[in-house]
């Protein structure tokens, strides 16, 4: 029996789509996991399947049974040969030619049903934020723009949509390059992300063109505490400590850097300008008695008046 060709017009549109998916992959991987993975999965899987269709696994399938005894496949007639048991090469050719046919099939079926998520996250998903552009807002009237992006960057944030939010953080800074407030929002949302590195590369552009932006300085002192380099952390958070940047949460994570570096009477000064901005924290007049044991009674008893009340 003849081997079945390979269908050139199969491969070719196999080849057509792989290279689809690769564009797609290109242009879309930025928006997330799943943009990532799926363009990218699917180019492969195409790429193989239009090595498959080739003419290449044909001959090298049709040489290994002519090598084992088999004939390969011919236009010519051939007269009949008195049939031999089959080796054990020749089995597994056959086995291996089988696997492809059965794998081939199985991924036919996963690409279908990839494909329908991949475009149902396209049109449909919550990272396709240009589907919210349906507010039309005259920039004469927030500012140059920026304002009215920013917001809606924040809203995005605010409901965990951190993708659309950048999108939305860069349509502000497409008008202004420079505008504080996109620059550290977009950073904010790459943290959120937990991507650490854009996050920071973002930040310090931020700090570079605004370096009396505390709430900057803060949030690279927080990126890199989380990722366990406290040297680096500690040094960004001061940058805004010693501008008397103020605000309670960046005050406790300050004491906390200072703590893990052994700094203890750095600690308990911050954390002494936390009860001034904050005056209910019966917990922090603990940690300053642990901090400070001659003036120990005197925080235990704020302490517990704070639990009374």
């Amino acid at each position: 029996m003849e081997d079945q060709k390979p269908d050139a017009g199969s491969g070719s549109w196999s080849k057509r789509l792989a290279i689809l998916f690769g564009v797609l992959f290109a242009i879309f991987w930025s928006l997330g996991p799943f943009f990532f993975w799926t363009p990218l999965l699917l180019s492969i899987y195409f790429a193989f399947l239009a090595f498959y269709n080739s003419r290449v696994l044909s001959d090298w399938i049709s040489g290994a049974r002519s090598s084992f005894g088999q004939p390969a496949s011919s236009n010519t007639y051939q007269p009949p040969r008195q049939a031999t048991a089959a080796g054990p090469a020749q089995d597994s050719v056959r086995l291996i030619a089988m696997g492809f046919k059965v794998f081939k099939w199985l991924m036919i079926g996963i690409a279908g049903i990839t494909i329908l998520l991949f475009f149902i996250g396209l049109f449909a998903g919550e990272e396709s934020p240009q589907q919210e552009e349906t507010i039309q807002v005259n920039d004469s009237e927030t500012d140059d723009g920026t304002t009215m992006w920013n917001e809606k960057g924040n809203a995005a944030l605010a409901n965990e949509r951190y993708d659309s939010g950048i999108y939305y953080y860069d349509k502000a800074l497409a008008i202004d390059k420079e505008n504080v407030y996109a620059l550290y929002n977009k950073g904010l949302a790459y943290t959120l992300k937990q991507d650490y590195r854009r996050a920071n590369a973002m930040v310090r552009q931020c700090v570079r063109l605004h370096p009396d932006y505390n709430p900057a300085w803060w949030l690279l002192g927080y990126n890199y505490d989380l990722t366990s380099n406290t040297d680096s952390a500690v040094y960004f958070l001061e940058k805004a400590y010693l501008n008397d940047y103020g605000q309670p949460e960046f005050l406790q994570l300050m004491a906390e850097v200072y703590l893990k570096k052994g700094r203890r009477q750095n600690a308990l000064e911050a954390y002494g300008k936390l009860v001034t901005m904050d005056t209910t924290r019966a917990d922090v007049f603990l940690k300053m008695a642990e901090l400070d044991p001659s003036n120990a009674d005197d925080y235990r008893r704020k302490a517990k008046a704070l639990k009374d009340n």
